[in-house]
């Protein structure tokens, strides 16, 4: 289970804790995100509109309410990226941590304070270095180490399973009730971690992910695809003159490999087909051929 942020538990969860618009919330701020990106490119990184701008603080107030915080991070990266490819101005690296430190830090104690933990001797810099670092998320130092060190101990090597799991996701379990269900998540919550009865998930990255099914030879043949296929998105990019609509596209890739190393292949996924879906629908009606470069 996995429960909503803190003013997102309101409306969002039953008594029970099960979640019930929280997926439809967060979809609803991807497609405003893809809205604003598009114009925003449409316009060369320039001033949108009221509309459009009004539709980005909708997109980063829904991320909000559910404590979303990668979510957050992410729709004002891209934002940025798509600014720096359009306009040719230099990425904002300074404002990039500062916003990094407020975000996680900031939404991560508004969630401790939400469960009453006593927030007032933390600071928000605190908070960010451990939910980064020290927890079991994104690049927490000790978690590839541990999946790496008992995986290879127990030969806990799962041979594909866990990609194989994406191939079978989309169709629905009452069409076939004996789906295979081995997500890495679960699989690093309970094999690394212990927790034998838990139902909620610790991301592995994809590094970890890759380590868990084929060891070594895992990083070493998906690092190098990764790096092939990210060759062939800069590529394009260069070769449309940076098109509107290519520059949005090389940028939800770019924030895509956020969620992919931070999470896992399926998160990564489904992340890049959220946002790449309502660009494909929406994308010629914003990115007309006279602004097209």
């Amino acid at each position: 289970m996995q429960s909503a942020g803190a003013l997102g538990a309101r409306f969002f969860v039953t008594e029970d804790g099960i979640r019930t618009s929280y997926a439809f919330l967060g979809w609803g701020a991807d497609i405003l995100l893809v809205a604003f990106l598009l114009k925003f490119a449409q316009r060369g990184g320039k001033g949108v509109g009221v509309v459009h701008w009004l539709m980005f603080l909708l997109a980063l107030s829904g991320a909000v309410v559910l404590n979303a915080r990668l979510s957050v991070l992410l729709y004002i990266v891209a934002a940025l990226i798509v600014r720096s490819l359009v306009s040719e101005k230099k990425f904002p690296v300074k404002m990039f941590v500062v916003t990094s430190v407020f975000v996680i830090g900031g939404l991560g104690l508004l969630r401790e304070s939400s469960r009453g933990e006593d927030t007032a001797n933390v600071s928000v810099y605190q908070t960010t270095y451990n939910h980064v670092m020290t927890k079991p998320y994104l690049l927490a130092i000790d978690k590839l180490a541990l999946i790496v060190g008992k995986v290879s101990e127990k030969e806990l090597y799962l041979y594909g399973e866990t990609f194989a799991n994406i191939l079978v996701m989309p169709i629905p379990r009452v069409l076939w009730e004996d789906k295979p269900a081995m997500e890495s998540r679960l699989f690093v919550t309970r094999e690394i971690y212990g927790k034998e009865d838990s139902m909620s998930g610790t991301p592995p990255g994809f590094i970890g992910e890759l380590f868990i099914n084929f060891s070594w030879i895992g990083i070493t043949i998906g690092m190098f695809l990764t790096g092939a296929f990210s060759r062939v998105m800069w590529n394009s990019l260069k070769k449309s003159n940076n098109n509107p609509l290519v520059a949005v596209l090389y940028t939800v890739y770019l924030i895509s490999l956020f969620s992919l190393f931070g999470v896992d292949l399926q998160g990564g996924l489904i992340f890049f087909l959220k946002l790449f879906i309502p660009i494909w629908v929406f994308g010629r009606y914003y990115i007309r051929p006279t602004n097209s470069g």
